[in-house]
């Protein structure tokens, strides 16, 4: 395996779009939402505690996978992993000991287009994770997205080896490609 790219998010931030436009540039397999919100929101899990990466590929997903020579594929040394978390604080971590780069990316899409675009999914989802009125649920989603923009601002640095990505409508702002695309300059006393 080349390396696990592990993509934060929310739901409704365009993270599968940019996901599968990263997939198209490499080889790679993509686990979606290794740990749902869902059952957790409706009181069904608990949000599981990290487990070796190995032990967790090995357990959860070569045993279960319809397809047969998933395995190989993803044992593959040029094929990369992409993982999912979405709705979930940065602090949650599906696995730890990875032998391997890991690379984090943090997607963000603009408050008032996510919002909005929340609040109508919820028009035909009667689900928590799309709460349509103020209360506790709204309450998460918005403390999740301002926890997320924090660490996109750098305020806290909860990810390591990350690279964030802005989503604001039909354009993308990648901030690591912004500072690297920029000439260094020293500060003048």
């Amino acid at each position: 395996m080349r390396r696990v790219i592990t993509v934060h998010g929310m739901k409704r931030s365009g993270n599968h779009a940019i996901i599968n436009w990263l997939r198209q540039q490499e080889k790679s397999c993509f686990f979606n939402d290794i740990i749902m919100i869902k059952p957790i929101l409706l009181g069904q899990k608990e949000i599981p505690p990290s487990q070796p990466f190995t032990s967790w590929l090995s357990d959860n997903h070569y045993k279960k996978s319809p397809l047969s020579n998933l395995a190989k594929k993803i044992k593959s040394r040029n094929r990369s992993l992409y993982v999912s978390l979405e709705d979930h604080e940065l602090s949650i971590r599906p696995f730890k000991d990875i032998p391997i780069e890991h690379i984090n990316i943090l997607i963000i899409r603009d408050a008032t287009n996510h919002l909005a675009s929340r609040l109508k999914s919820s028009l035909s989802n009667n689900y928590p994770i799309y709460p349509a009125e103020a209360g506790p649920q709204m309450d998460r989603v918005i403390a999740t997205w301002k926890s997320h923009a924090r660490e996109f601002l750098g305020e806290t640095n909860q990810l390591n080896n990350k690279v964030c990505i802005y989503y604001a409508g039909e354009s993308l702002f990648c901030e690591s490609l912004f500072w690297a695309s920029k000439p260094k300059q020293t500060a003048k006393t």
